[in-house]
């Protein structure tokens, strides 16, 4: 355990003691905090710390940087780094090799299908409408192999601290949440509402069905998402218009953005639409207040966590790219959010009786057409199944070699390999030869070399080890160059 604290301190990117360096008149903390907040900014880049700090409210990221610790050589020490792997890591400290999750979902040989890093059909959704008739429905942490600091927390106060996970992404609560979480509460795209599993609870809480009746998105429908301040404010973002930007669910790739979903009515289309919004985030506060009003958090005994993952930045820098003025009004909103849950905190607990922390799961990439226009090399690649498929068709017959492909992960067909009476190692080096002449690619790496601990000297494969686990991963795992 104490290891894998040691780790989190290090992987955390921003680690706040709100009680020190108080303010004149304040109290001095107490002995334990009555309240961990434990806040994941998914797809958050460091550097959007300092490129829009001058734009930054004092109440918000300033307050964190101004009163806190900054841990600005913080690093995940795997590939690959997605939300489901990313969430997994913060607060237990290990990557994929211990926790199982090696990323937000793998393909299940057993199944032949892709399975969610959180599925569990044995804990169905909790709410109206949301596909219990579908096998694949059910979320729990039941994948995740080693324990958080809330479930270590909970074991030591004999289950009197209450720990809870919420997030508009269902992995992301549940992996920061834990095995032994109270709750774990997610936002579903097909209703609008905040729902759970049977895992945590046999319904939901009647202040959950409350809060879900309040209809907070509807009011959102046919709204513009336009810029926070005037046009010269974001004169460090790249300009508005850029045609490889996604226009996603009619929101267009220029302010303002309507958000509607191209739909008459809130609907599925609508509610997606939102979630690529910076209103995703203000929902998601507003749930977190209510979540502490109700489940009376950081006024009991024994210290309490919660665990807030917001995701409209991950989704908008997927859409529009990390040097957009979308991601920059995003950050921006976000600082004011920030803002007002850092008062309420005060105002409700107290911040010298709350320790605070920020991180991220991971970053996010440039758009590669964007690198390549300052002729910097970038680009796509979407021939990796066919490349391995066409080499083995040369060397053993032709055959369905590859049964999927999940990047960066190569899943090859055992069942191919077993009827030609074939070494999986032989068949695993054929294909990783033919990879590692492609350009693009940097590195290939197979489960044989991953199992025997035949690797070259470098952090790529260390990391991909550090993320294998082999009932889970591919048999050849490929890493590809910058942008």
């Amino acid at each position: 355990m104490t290891k894998n604290i040691l780790r989190i301190c290090f992987f955390i990117s921003i680690f706040i003691c709100c009680f020190g360096n108080l303010l004149p008149g304040q109290k001095a903390r107490s002995q334990k905090p009555s309240l961990v907040v434990v806040i994941v900014i998914d797809g958050f880049r460091h550097d959007y710390l300092t490129r829009f700090k001058s734009q930054f409210s004092r109440g918000g990221f300033e307050f964190l940087l101004g009163r806190g610790a900054n841990f600005i050589n913080a690093h995940v020490n795997h590939l690959r780094a997605s939300t489901g792997a990313g969430h997994a890591t913060i607060l237990t400290g290990a990557s994929g090799h211990l926790s199982g999750i090696v990323d937000n979902e793998w393909y299940d040989r057993s199944l032949h299908r892709n399975v969610n890093c959180v599925e569990d059909p044995s804990a169905p959704f909790l709410g109206e409408d949301h596909g219990a008739k579908d096998k694949t429905a059910g979320r729990s942490p039941k994948s995740l192999n080693v324990s958080t600091v809330g479930d270590q927390l909970r074991l030591a106060t004999n289950l009197r601290s209450k720990v809870v996970g919420i997030s508009y992404k269902d992995r992301a609560a549940i992996l920061l949440g834990g095995r032994l979480a109270n709750a774990a509460y997610w936002w579903e795209p097909t209703t609008g509402d905040f729902v759970s599993s049977t895992y945590y609870m046999n319904e939901l809480p009647k202040w959950v069905k409350r809060f879900n009746q309040e209809k907070f998105v509807n009011q959102f429908f046919r709204r513009h998402w336009d810029k926070l301040l005037d046009d010269h404010a974001y004169a460090v973002s790249r300009a508005d218009s850029f045609p490889h930007e996604m226009d996603y669910k009619g929101m267009g790739i220029v302010f303002p953005h309507l958000v509607d979903g191209s739909s008459k009515n809130p609907d599925k289309e609508f509610y997606e639409a939102f979630s690529h919004t910076p209103w995703a985030d203000s929902h998601l506060a507003a749930f977190a207040k209510a979540v502490i009003e109700n489940e009376n958090l950081g006024n009991g005994d024994f210290t309490d966590i919660l665990a807030i993952s917001f995701s409209a930045t991950d989704r908008i820098g997927h859409l529009f790219g990390p040097y957009s003025v979308e991601i920059q009004d995003q950050v921006l909103r976000l600082d004011r959010l920030l803002k007002d849950l850092f008062a309420y905190l005060d105002k409700k607990i107290g911040v010298n009786n709350i320790i605070i922390a920020l991180t991220a799961d991971h970053g996010t990439g440039p758009i590669p057409e964007y690198m390549a226009g300052l002729n910097i090399d970038g680009g796509r690649i979407d021939v990796i199944p066919s490349i391995v498929d066409s080499v083995l068709d040369r060397q053993y017959g032709q055959g369905d070699w590859v049964e999927a492909f999940l990047k960066p992960s190569v899943y090859l067909s055992h069942g191919e390999i077993k009827i030609r009476n074939l070494k999986s190692a032989d068949v695993e080096n054929t294909a990783a030869e033919e990879l590692r002449r492609v350009r693009e690619i940097t590195h290939v790496v197979t489960r044989t070399q991953l199992t025997m601990g035949d690797l070259p000297p470098d952090i790529i494969p260390r990391r991909f080890l550090n993320q294998f686990y082999p009932s889970r991963s591919g048999d050849i795992l490929v890493h590809w160059k910058p942008y």
